[in-house]
């Protein structure tokens, strides 16, 4: 068995297509063939495929049918994202100037914050949360941190305008 470290220094050191008498190294598809019969499918683990089909194998069509249905769902799942845009601006409620409460509860990593035309960066400038506003209701929290918080260096105040956008689950 290769360890896979081994392997990865091999694919790192290949630029391009190379045949080697019994061994064979493929970048474009990075299909690695060891020997004459031991096959290692690195484009799944590199991708992050949720499955990787070993050629030597006897093909399962049980396995092929969840496969299938494990991709539908997939698909069906990325299908259900919705992208929204949403303006808050400070004057119109007291306790925007802390926090904002989005209209749904966004996706994690699909935030993106603008206070007039500057970029804010979660952590430093702002903290994310899930809140419950009402029993089973949960919308995203925004709450200001760092220079734009009250009391920082650049607080935002009442003439500011903030725009939000981000995906939830529709």
């Amino acid at each position: 068995m290769v360890e896979i470290s081994k392997l990865s220094k091999i694919i790192d050191g290949a630029n391009r297509s190379i045949s080697l008498s019994t061994n064979t190294i493929v970048v474009d598809n990075i299909k690695i063939k060891l020997g004459s019969s031991d096959f290692i499918t690195f484009s799944g683990i590199i991708t992050g495929a949720r499955t990787i089909t070993m050629p030597d194998n006897d093909v399962d069509l049980g396995q092929i049918q969840e496969d299938i249905q494990d991709l539908q769902d997939s698909i069906a799942g990325v299908q259900s994202l919705v992208p929204t845009k949403e303006k808050y601006l400070m004057s119109a409620q007291p306790s925007n100037l802390i926090y904002i409460d989005l209209q749904y509860e966004a996706i994690e990593e699909t935030i993106e914050v603008s206070v007039d035309r500057l970029l804010l960066h979660e952590d430093d400038d702002y903290t994310v949360s899930i809140v419950e506003i009402v029993p089973t209701v949960f919308v995203t929290r925004i709450t200001w941190a760092g220079d734009v918080a009250v009391g920082g260096d650049q607080a935002l105040d009442t003439t500011d305008v903030i725009r939000v956008k981000y995906y939830y689950q529709g």
